[in-house]
């Protein structure tokens, strides 16, 4: 058949119904006018060929459909694409769509007619999406409380960045190495953690500068049976109070300080200025002579001689001490006595006599520790 023209078309999408119970029908309802060169309507049965393009002048074809015989009366056809081969969803995933039809063994008619959709057509990008909501179970996972403002869950782990590791209920990382937060917590309380295990830990900071660090009028407030625990060094800008929330100096205590090992202070002590020196327990032996540094810078001294049997000072007992004498047979004498020295010498027959249970014991070797204390 030649010089068939097509003067009009009418597209109808038959998109998805409605309808949850049958199949949703993928058809297009398409109507058209053919007409001869003359304008005369066509009326007769015709073959004819639909194409759906990619395109209006390429040669892509994404489907098409060969009907042997259709019925034209006074011009106007009306077929339903897609019922003798369907038409598969992926045919209009991406852009706008054209339709080539074909008569016969004539060319196929130019231009392409442009794919549009009907009113309810706009449904079907939902489509998928509420048919699943209708009948798909309900998510037990998240729940609400009874004034639905608030949603939780009970079991469970939640990554952010990240898959969450550690068996840590929430665990959040950050790509980036300098500057940004993890997290950030701004408010009333910024970020409150509780341990419930006799062993835990509120908060744990880890990090190459600052584990923790804390700003603000109390930067790190810690409560418990141990309010802080520094493992390594700390370092504290401001003033220390231990005992008092009023420090005046960079370490204040209110109350009573026991120090186990030395304390070695760059500087004086206001108040009360103790020079004190501790020879620390040295092995001695009957009839000798001993020599020791004080540095005490004063020869206005208190002393105080201890001996014992043993290097860790057990079963000590206090020395009494005597002018040094060629005639003394046991215990210990101080002599040469300057503002930086003091000489020990220990009996002629013992070094040290102790009285007990009614018997008097002397012994030849020991343990003496020699105590000053400056009075200026």
């Amino acid at each position: 058949m030649k010089a068939v023209r097509l003067l009009s078309a009418v597209f109808i999408l038959l998109s998805f119904t409605l309808t949850a119970q049958s199949e949703v029908p993928k058809l297009i309802n398409y109507q058209g006018k053919l007409t001869t060169a003359q304008g005369g309507c066509v009326d007769t049965t015709v073959q004819m060929t639909f194409s759906i393009y990619r395109d209006s002048i390429g040669m892509e074809v994404l489907w098409t459909e060969a009907r042997p015989s259709v019925q034209v009366k006074e011009g106007i056809f009306d077929v339903l694409l897609g019922s003798v081969d369907s038409i598969p969803c992926s045919v209009f995933t991406g852009g706008i769509r054209y339709l080539g039809v074909k008569v016969e063994d004539d060319l196929e008619m130019t231009p392409r007619k442009t794919i549009v959709s009907v009113g309810y057509a706009y449904r079907t990008s939902e489509a998928d999406t509420a048919q699943y909501a209708r009948t798909a179970p309900p998510d037990d996972d998240w729940q609400t409380d009874t004034s639905g403002f608030n949603i939780y869950r009970l079991t469970g782990n939640v990554g952010i960045g990240t898959v969450p590791q550690d068996s840590c209920k929430i665990f959040v990382q950050s790509d980036s190495m300098v500057g940004d937060y993890a997290i950030y917590a701004r408010g009333g309380t910024g970020l409150k953690a509780i341990a419930t295990a006799w062993e835990g830990t509120g908060i744990q900071g880890e990090g190459g500068h600052a584990g923790v660090e804390g700003n603000g009028y109390i930067g790190i407030l810690g409560q418990g049976f141990w309010g802080g625990w520094f493992n390594g060094m700390g370092y504290f800008s401001g003033n220390v109070g231990i005992g008092t929330t009023e420090p005046d100096e960079h370490l204040e205590v209110d109350g009573n300080a026991h120090i186990t090992g030395d304390l070695t202070v760059d500087g004086s002590i206001n108040s009360v200025r103790l020079k004190v020196y501790d020879s620390g327990w040295f092995a001695v032996s009957q009839a000798q002579t001993y020599t020791l540094t004080h540095n005490l810078g004063t020869t206005k001294v208190i002393t105080e001689l201890w001996f014992s049997t043993s290097s860790d000072g057990s079963n000590a007992v206090r020395v009494s001490t005597i002018e040094r004498s060629a005639d003394a047979g046991a215990g210990g004498s101080l002599h040469d006595l300057t503002a930086t020295n003091i000489s020990v010498s220990t009996g002629r027959d013992a070094t040290a006599a102790k009285y007990s249970g009614g018997w008097l014991y002397y012994y030849g070797s020991g343990y003496y520790r020699l105590i000053l204390l400056a009075l200026e």
